[in-house]
């Protein structure tokens, strides 16, 4: 959804804004918590607990990004504050001049994104169906 808004000099932009409502909902969250491994992506502190963990988008929200799990990977509060909306790229030279991560770090981290990326809608289907308790139907005795 996009807001026209004035500038101070009079000119009118127009700026994207989230729909009210929208947000992702809790059994999607925890699945994508699961497919990472409880696991933030770039600082690999894991919380089973999910009480440090959030969700960063790899292409940000006010980049055109979307609330799509492939567009999300588990991520702790410290880090999502730190990267704010910068882009990947300036992310991994901010985590390398400022955190002191190493470059063969920095390719694991790009390594997990790439298989974040290639989550499909069926391994979406079948974490979720895991952390409802129902087992997959592939799985099922027949007898």
């Amino acid at each position: 959804m996009l807001l026209c808004m004035y500038t101070r000099d009079h000119k009118m932009t127009t700026k994207r804004v989230r729909k009210p409502g929208k947000w992702i909902y809790r059994l999607t969250r925890h699945a994508i918590y699961k497919r990472d491994n409880w696991t933030c992506t770039y600082c690999q502190k894991q919380d089973l607990t999910c009480k440090s963990l959030s969700l960063d988008h790899l292409i940000c929200w006010s980049h055109g990004g979307e609330d799509k799990p492939r567009n999300l990977v588990t991520c702790c509060l410290s880090c999502n504050s730190k990267r704010k909306d910068k882009k990947l790229a300036a992310w991994y030279k901010y985590m390398q001049a400022n955190l002191e991560i190493s470059d063969a770090r920095i390719d694991e981290i790009k390594k997990s994104i790439r298989k974040a990326r290639r989550t499909s809608a069926g391994q979406m289907q079948r974490l979720r169906d895991e952390l409802r308790g129902v087992t997959p139907t592939y799985i099922m005795d027949t007898k």
